[in-house]
């Protein structure tokens, strides 16, 4: 392999594990919000009712 093509190789690997990075920090951060909220009842699927954000508008 010639000097850039190890370069991009290196640049393909470094992204690929920051974007792994990323993703895997948003779906543990989804995950404990989901499982910090549930025991307090602050999640029901069955609610209709617009939640806080929209309350306002």
């Amino acid at each position: 392999m010639g000097l850039y093509e190890r370069f991009e190789h290196v640049v393909t690997i470094v992204l690929s594990l920051v974007i792994a990075v990323v993703i895997a920090l948003a779906l543990m951060q989804l995950l404990i919000r989901l499982v910090l909220r549930r025991p307090t009842g602050a999640i029901d699927p069955l609610d209709t009712k617009p939640s806080r954000c929209f309350s306002a508008w």
